[in-house]
């Protein structure tokens, strides 16, 4: 009799233990449809965020001088990897410091070196002035125009802002 409670208290258990098994092979397998599903957001919000930058890297183009294409398709890379660089160093979205660069671009500033410090002085006034970069190249095109210097003096007029 004894053996017989034994073989049913094991095969309780056995059930018992199968049951729970199913359930966690259940909470496991919708947690991999729910990365996948993520994993699928995260990569078409990364296809279109690649795009975006394309699209903004070419606004830009427009405001550049006429060039063969491969000099064009060589400031584009250039242009690029500064505004990466200089996304990677201040932490602003690369969004922002596209629309940046635009506004600078088109102030005016389209010498590739004058244009880079002008970037970098309104990443870094963006930063400590709590704004975007796009607020901030505005602020500083517009003053650097409205007293009539150039992108040599970018450094003294942000210092200057920012007091």
């Amino acid at each position: 009799m004894a053996k017989n409670v034994v073989i049913k208290i094991t095969q309780k258990g056995a059930k018992k233990t199968g049951a729970a098994l199913k359930k966690v092979g259940g909470a496991v397998s919708a947690v991999g449809k729910a990365a996948s599903v993520a994993g699928l957001g995260i990569g078409a919000l990364s296809t279109k965020m690649a795009g975006d930058f394309q699209k903004s890297l070419l606004e830009i183009s427009t405001l550049m001088d006429d060039m063969p294409v491969e000099h064009l398709n060589i400031k584009l890379k250039q242009m690029s990897n500064e505004l990466r660089s200089v996304s990677t160093s201040s932490g602003l979205a690369l969004d922002s410091l596209s629309k940046a660069r635009y506004d600078i671009v088109s102030a005016g500033f389209s010498d590739a070196a004058d244009s880079a410090a002008v970037l970098d002085a309104s990443a870094r006034l963006a930063v400590g002035g709590v704004t975007s970069a796009a607020e901030a190249a505005d602020l500083l095109t517009t003053s650097l125009n409205a007293i009539g210097l150039d992108a040599d003096n970018v450094t003294q007029v942000s210092n200057e802002l920012f007091m």
